[in-house]
């Protein structure tokens, strides 16, 4: 296949429902997660949805444009935007927050590439990388002279203070990793 733009990407649909990101590109489907997987997400979203206040937002499976990346559309397990968004676009204009729970598969390219093309977005403020096997959060944040990167185990708090968050791991994780 000829590579593609992101403006081809967002218009393409190759009629099987299957998710896709372009990467430098191409197309590249994205299997389902396992249930440790979606159920992190989805208790993530919970807890997120609960603390949140407009005009933030919560959006599963939306794509991110990468600037000055014409060929790469990533599409992040939750993104979070304090931007008002069209319900008529396919992906989400300046995201404050995208998380990745990290599978076996793909957790290589999350860590390296993913997260390097992530860091270029100027409005991203926070960048979460979760294993779905035990309680364990990366949270990248960035700061004014560049990104902290926090190590959260165990009983450690997630701190979003700039979206006034605070989510324990022991609630984000319970019933699936202890």
């Amino acid at each position: 296949m000829a590579p593609m733009t992101a403006a081809a990407f967002l218009d393409w649909d190759d009629g099987t429902g299957a998710r896709y990101e372009l990467i430098d590109g191409q197309p590249v489907a994205m299997a389902p997660g396992a249930r440790p997987h979606a159920r992190l997400i989805a208790r993530l979203t919970i807890q997120l949805g609960t603390k949140l206040r407009p005009p933030c937002d919560i959006f599963s499976a939306a794509g991110v444009l990468i600037p000055d990346a014409a060929d790469q559309v990533l599409v992040p397990d939750l993104v979070v935007s304090r931007a008002a968004q069209p319900d008529d676009l396919r992906w989400v204009g300046d995201p404050t927050l995208v998380a990745e729970v990290l599978s076996p598969s793909t957790q290589r390219y999350d860590r390296d590439q993913k997260l390097s093309l992530y860091r270029r977005i100027p409005s991203l403020r926070h960048i979460l990388l979760l294993s779905p096997q035990r309680r364990h959060a990366i949270h990248w944040q960035r700061r004014s002279d560049g990104w902290l990167v926090v190590d959260l185990v165990g009983e450690a708090t997630l701190r979003l203070d700039d979206l006034a968050v605070a989510i324990p791991l022991a609630e984000l994780y319970a019933g699936i990793a202890d």
